[in-house]
Parts: structure tokens; sequence; C-alpha cells
């Protein structure tokens, strides 16, 4: 009825069934069961029999231990059956790989049954790397958990912060999106560019309507500074209107102020159109003897006759 290994003795003393030996875990559990329903049999003893592959089990245990105690796995049912170990439980996609973890303990997973049903865990470990994959942020932002908010620190275009205002929303685990310390890199260049463009001031000959010589290579720069603020401004969702200022001189006169600061940012407009340039980003205003913002010593050189530029960032 027991089918016994070679390795086991049975005996009866004094009307005791005596086992003594090694053998298999699942074979001493077998026999226990049958021994108990063998009504003829007045008892037994088994304190002679050794387990024979306890270290199957303590690695087994060893296992499970492991398994409960990383963060994305949770463990619903463990044990042995019919000669093989078994375990079911829940896996978030972010967790270890269980039979990863068991080829580290020397447990061949082909002899194991196991079971893994797809959740989403909340440990903040988990919700942290599927924050990551969900987000890609750029190599300079840091991303931290506290308390269900996502803090993103450093600096990134503002496309990916925009975006990951919206997708943080689908993260399981994330109730809010911490920006503050995110510096938008794309309106950091807008600004230094806008500020480059409106320092620029171009003199003009007194009396004539010529610019003075050897600020072409400036215009070059100034050109080659808008069309780059355009397409930085176009990640940001802006349109760059850059207005080309005239000044000149004061003669007492407010109408021929007027007229002759308009020329010259007619003259100057011209001169861009004549280069070829998309003008739809340029527009020109006569100032008269109001002086530029920016006003360097060549400017007082050239009696105020003189074009500066204000730059204007409008939503798309």
């Amino acid at each position: 009825m027991l089918n016994p290994p070679e390795s086991i003795v049975m005996e009866l003393q004094e009307g005791l069934l005596v086992m003594r030996g090694a053998a298999s875990q699942d074979w001493i559990d077998g026999a226990l069961v049958r021994l108990k329903n063998f009504s003829s049999l007045p008892g037994y003893r088994t304190d002679g029999l050794v387990v024979s592959d306890v270290s199957d089990y303590r690695r087994w245990d060893n296992y499970v231990q492991k398994l409960e105690n990383e963060p994305g796995l949770v463990v619903l049912k463990t044990g042995r059956r019919d000669g093989r170990f078994y375990v079911y439980g829940l896996r978030d996609p972010m967790a270890r790989d269980p039979n990863a973890i068991m080829g580290e303990l020397g447990i061949d997973a082909a002899h194991v049954d196991s079971g893994w049903e797809s959740y989403q865990a909340l440990h903040p470990t988990m919700v942290l790397d599927r924050s990551h994959q969900v987000l890609d942020p750029p190599t300079e932002v840091t991303l931290s958990l506290r308390d269900g908010v996502l803090v993103a620190k450093g600096r990134a275009p503002y496309r990916w912060i925009d975006r990951a205002q919206a997708l943080s929303r689908s993260v399981a685990g994330v109730r809010a999106f911490d920006s503050r310390d995110l510096v938008d890199a794309d309106l950091e260049e807008v600004r230094a560019l806008q500020g480059q463009v409106e320092a620029e001031v171009f003199r003009f000959l007194v009396g004539a309507p010529d610019l003075w010589p050897g600020q072409g290579s400036r215009i070059e720069a100034l050109v080659a500074n808008v069309a780059r603020l355009q397409r930085v401004a176009a990640r940001r969702e802006q349109r760059v209107v850059v207005e080309i200022r005239g000044h000149t001189d004061a003669t007492g006169d407010p109408q021929r102020d007027q007229a002759e600061s308009t020329d010259l940012a007619s003259t100057f407009y011209e001169s861009l159109r004549w280069r070829g340039l998309d003008m739809s980003v340029f527009d020109k205003r006569g100032l008269g003897a109001i002086p530029p913002s920016v006003t360097p010593e060549s400017a007082r050189e050239a009696k105020n006759r003189l074009v500066s530029f204000s730059v204007k960032l409008e939503d798309t």
C-alpha cells in the first residue's frame, strides 16, 4: 500500500509499524495520509524517517520568500503536488522575472508549475519605473515620487513638459505632476535669442539713407538669429513678430522726424527683403525722435539715425 523506496526499512515492533530511512517529502506525506486510513494498524512510528530532498524545500522556501519581498510580485498560492512545486500570483510588467530569480537559486523552472496574472502595482518603485517608461524623460530630467506626486527636475524641451503633464495622468499610482522645478529649455533659448535681437542697433549715415559701412556681417547674424528664434518659438507653438523701429534725431518738426524715422525703418525692411527672406515675420514702424531702449555710444555717434528691434511672441 505504501510502496516505499529501497532506502526505507519497515518493521513491526509490538504491533507498531516502525519506519526508518530517507525518503522524499512527497512520499512521507503520502504515506502518513494512507496510514491514517489503515484502521487495522494499531499505530506507527516515523521518528526514524529522514527527508532526503530537504535542500529542495529549503531552496523553494527561500525562493517564495524572495518573491514575497520583490516589488511588483504578489504570491497568491504556493506548494507542492505530484512531485512538482507550484506558485501562482500577480506580476506587474515592470517587476523582475520570477524565472530569473528561480535560476539564481538553482531551481530548474522546467520542474515548476507557475502562473502570473498581469496587474499594476502601486509600490513606489513600480510607479516610478512605470513613469520613466511612459514619459521617457530627457537625460537632464530626474523623476522622483512623493506621496503619489511625480516630481520632475531639470531642463527639458517645451513639448516634453507639455506632453508629460498629460501622460502622467495615465500612470497608475500618480495622482499629480509637479513641474515647478523644470526649466523650459526652449523658453530659455527664446529669451536669449530675443535679447540678442533686441540688443542690435544699425546706424545710418547723416544726410543719406545708407547704412554705415561694415555692418553687413551683423545683418547676416541678425537674420540667422531671427530664423533660429522662429524655429524654437514654433516648438512652443508661438509665432515671432520682429518690429523694425526707425529713430531719428530731433529737428524740432515732429512730423518731419516721424517721416524720416519711418523711411529708415522701411529702408532696412527693404534691405532684408532684398536678401530673399520671408518678410511675414517682420513689421516696421517709425518712432520719430524717440531714442531706442538700447542706446550704445555708436547710437549717439549716429545722431540717433538708426533702427532698433522689438520682438513679440504670439500664441498660434
